[in-house]
């Protein structure tokens, strides 16, 4: 028996029983649980239900029961035509080939040509979403992690922001944190913060408040059936309904949940006391593709400094830390922009400096010193802080004060913003 998968990965089989009649068995959000496979089946005529359930389909009991609901509801002597037994024949082999065939049919064995060339990797964000990958930025509560990921997602629907670099694509806002009421506020000021007019954007929002994954698992396929090259934005996995997040299981769940969509970008929660990585299990650290700190710096004016640390980076380097700043008045967001350290110094303490940070956020302050003054200031030993000045391309010479070799960051590290 031979099953057509489809664009929505539902599995289908069709018996021609008479010239007006044709039988399909569908199979929909099929997935490997502990005990096996399960899915939900669906029997139908022509474009006529006539049963289904969901069900472990290797559970000879659930099939029985299934056919014999859906061959109840056969009318005008189709029954005699096509017996109980041939309709649960056919349903045995309909779940024995969707076994073998999700086991097996769904992977191949490569045998790669160590000279041939691949394709390079794409950032549809530069230094923060790759093409077919997973980013989690992870922030304490209240640190602007939504501000932030409806600003990318924004950025990325219209393909115009001068904030990011960023590749044009349709983009899914999945709001199961917030009631649609405070998106749509929300959307409207990042809106007129990045200059995003009326509908001049491939930007659309699920809004399942409360819901977990699997009650919205149906309606992302069809959507990314709809929209094969868009990208998931997500908001947050902390609500995604499949359990303690400290269990290992499902942590995998989520993980391959959202894989199983292609590019996503998620939120995610820190522990109560400690900010440096995603609440729950190591395996949220572990499936991630890239892993964006974020830390805040408010100012009385009204303004919040946030940076973007990226801890985690696959299939990429590491980049600078990157700073932005959004603006608040009384009637809430009024513009998001590229910032520096030098408005937010306490954002320094955000991050676990090595030696190297540390010369680059001095000289960051004072323009240009000499190695002697760094290794004083900074308290690392002057040998190694040579060794940085020397070698490294983040700094540049900038001639002699008396007998003293003078050294201050390059330009794009001086200012410290996104790097383009």
């Amino acid at each position: 028996m031979e099953l057509t998968t489809n664009a929505d990965n539902s599995f289908v089989w069709e018996r021609v029983l008479t010239e007006t009649h044709t039988l399909h068995i569908v199979a929909r959000d099929v997935r490997r649980e502990r005990t096996g496979i399960h899915a939900q089946v669906r029997l139908r005529i022509n474009n006529g239900g006539l049963a289904y359930d969901t069900f472990n389909v290797t559970r000879q009991e659930d099939r029985t029961r299934l056919a014999r609901s859906a061959h109840g509801q056969f009318r005008n002597g189709l029954e005699s035509e096509y017996p109980l037994d041939f309709m649960k024949h056919d349903l045995d082999e309909f779940c024995q080939a969707l076994e073998e065939l999700y086991d097996e049919g769904r992977f191949e064995l490569c045998h790669y040509d160590a000279d041939e060339d691949v394709p390079k990797v794409k950032e549809i964000v530069r230094n923060l979403v790759l093409e077919g990958a997973g980013t989690i930025i992870f922030a304490p509560p209240d640190s602007g992690k939504s501000y932030t990921l409806m600003a990318i997602a924004g950025a990325v629907a219209t393909g115009n922001c001068n904030i990011w670099e960023v590749e044009r694509r349709d983009v899914l806002y999945v709001n199961i944190e917030r009631s649609a009421v405070s998106m749509r506020r929300r959307f409207k000021m990042v809106a007129a913060a990045l200059g995003i007019k009326g509908k001049n954007h491939q930007l659309e929002f699920l809004q399942a408040k409360g819901m977990p994954f699997t009650s919205i698992a149906r309606k992302i396929t069809r959507w990314k059936v709809d929209h094969p090259q868009g990208i998931l934005a997500v908001d947050s996995i902390s609500r995604a309904g499949y359990g303690s997040l400290n269990e290992d299981e499902v942590a995998n769940k989520i993980i391959d949940y959202l894989n199983g969509y292609g590019t996503w970008i998620a939120i995610g929660h820190t522990p109560r006391a400690d900010s440096d990585h995603i609440f729950g299990s190591i395996h949220f650290d572990a499936g991630e593709d890239v892993g964006v700190k974020l830390s805040r710096d408010d100012k009385p004016d009204g303004t919040l400094g946030i940076s973007m640390e990226v801890v985690k980076a696959n299939d990429m380097a590491k980049p600078p830390i990157a700073y932005i700043g959004l603006v608040f008045n009384k009637d809430g967001l009024q513009t998001i922009r590229r910032a520096s350290i030098k408005e937010f110094p306490k954002l320094i303490e955000a991050k676990k400096q090595s030696n190297t940070d540390k010369v680059c956020a001095y000289l960051a302050e004072v323009g240009k010193a000499s190695a002697t003054k760094i290794a004083e200031m900074t308290k690392v030993p002057r040998s190694k802080v040579s060794l940085f000045l020397n070698t490294s391309e983040l700094f540049v010479s900038l001639g002699r004060d008396g007998r003293e070799a003078m050294y201050g960051l390059k330009r794009d590290q001086e200012d410290e913003v996104l790097p383009f």
